[in-house]
């Protein structure tokens, strides 16, 4: 394990999980909460600068642990980095295969099933436009089947239904009963999605995880351990990499 030293103690620049390396990214910024996420096999930290030295590294090491279970619950042949996909010019979404065509021109945009991208891009800039393609192009769908599944079931009172790409959650109810369902769940099968649905609906009457809430889930998903489990086991991506 390689380290770096910033300000005055010392992290890790790399760690293994699982037999694959991950490397380590930290930044400050002013905000008074820290984070973590995984992005592109790197795991990026994200901690408040008004934390003390002491309190800087403690909250760490706490989030290190965090993601090493998150990390840990992820299938290997699961991960796949956009570089992979953008090196394939192809990948599949929501059983659909689209394909990435570069060009000269100074737009990129979504035609049919092809994404023509602007070759002078970096590549984050263009995975963050083909990730707001897909979102414009696959929302409205996806919102109406939210509301189509809650009017032939439950019919609970819903302000708004959300449609975003996340890396923290598949699911998220709000106290004013918005609905956030994760893009990448298009990718998942209809039952995993539904059981997604299902478990956010039911958060509109029970803000909790009770066994009222449970209950109220399994009236019209009753595999839903057998189904979070799958979700669990089997996280699907964003971009699907199609093998040849």
């Amino acid at each position: 394990m390689f380290f770096r030293k910033n300000v005055s103690f010392i992290f890790p620049e790399s760690i293994l999980i699982n037999n694959k390396e991950y490397a380590i990214e930290v930044s400050f910024s002013n905000k008074k909460s820290s984070s973590v996420n995984v992005k592109d096999g790197v795991l990026v930290f994200k901690l408040s600068s008004k934390l003390s030295e002491k309190n800087k590294r403690d909250h760490f090491e706490s989030l290190l642990e965090r993601i090493k279970k998150k990390v840990s619950n992820i299938a290997p042949n699961n991960s796949v980095s956009f570089r992979e996909i953008f090196e394939k010019k192809k990948f599949e979404f929501s059983g659909i295969i689209f394909n990435i065509i570069l060009h000269e021109k100074r737009i990129t945009k979504l035609k049919d099933t092809t994404f023509y991208v602007d070759s002078n891009l970096s590549l984050e800039i263009i995975e963050k436009k083909l990730e707001k393609l897909l979102l414009k192009h696959f929302s409205k769908n996806l919102i109406d089947y939210v509301y189509y599944i809650n009017s032939q079931t439950y019919n609970f009172p819903i302000k708004n239904v959300m449609i975003k790409n996340v890396s923290s959650k598949w699911g998220h109810c709000t106290h004013d009963n918005t609905i956030l369902i994760n893009l990448k769940l298009l990718n998942a099968s209809k039952e995993v999605l539904e059981y997604v649905i299902y478990h956010e609906l039911s958060h509109v009457i029970h803000k909790n995880h009770s066994y009222v809430f449970w209950n109220e889930v399994s009236k019209f998903c009753p595999n839903y351990k057998e189904l979070r489990n799958l979700l669990k086991k089997n996280p699907p991506s964003l971009f699907t990499l199609i093998q040849e």
